[in-house]
């Protein structure tokens, strides 16, 4: 199902960039 796919590849992109945004969080705290 083309909709499924469109669907998790948009979550897939969300998370992808919400586990990049923790993780320079993360990194900022340790140059801190």
């Amino acid at each position: 199902n083309a909709e499924i796919a469109e669907e998790m590849a948009y979550c897939y992109a969300r998370m992808k960039s919400d586990i990049l945004e923790c993780f320079k969080r993360q990194v900022g705290k340790v140059k801190d």
